[in-house]
């Protein structure tokens, strides 16, 4: 079977919950298909593990800790997520 090419490469994302389980999953989805990827989560060392993997894999990653539900938080993580990648094409949440 061969794999499936969405056309997502030198777009952008922001993945919420990047740090494990689900979020993970796609973040190295989303990356292996070429995006460049903004990896929030509240897992700092977990985050930063993740975003260091996947540039190790020649991917654009970078970890910003976000507490989704802290507004505060969410303005922060997206000012600098907007400063790094300037327009994001998806959302995971």
């Amino acid at each position: 079977m061969s794999a499936v090419n969405f056309g997502l490469a030198g777009r952008a994302a922001i993945v919420t919950g990047a740090a494990q389980g689900i979020g993970a999953a796609c973040a190295r989805r989303l990356a292996a298909d070429g995006m460049a990827l903004a990896l929030w989560d509240v897992d700092t060392a977990r985050g930063e593990a993740l975003a260091a993997e996947l540039r190790g894999q020649g991917a654009n990653a970078l970890f910003l800790r976000c507490d989704v539900a802290s507004k505060a938080d969410v303005e922060a993580a997206l000012a600098d997520t907007l400063t790094a990648l300037p327009r994001i094409h998806a959302l995971v949440n």
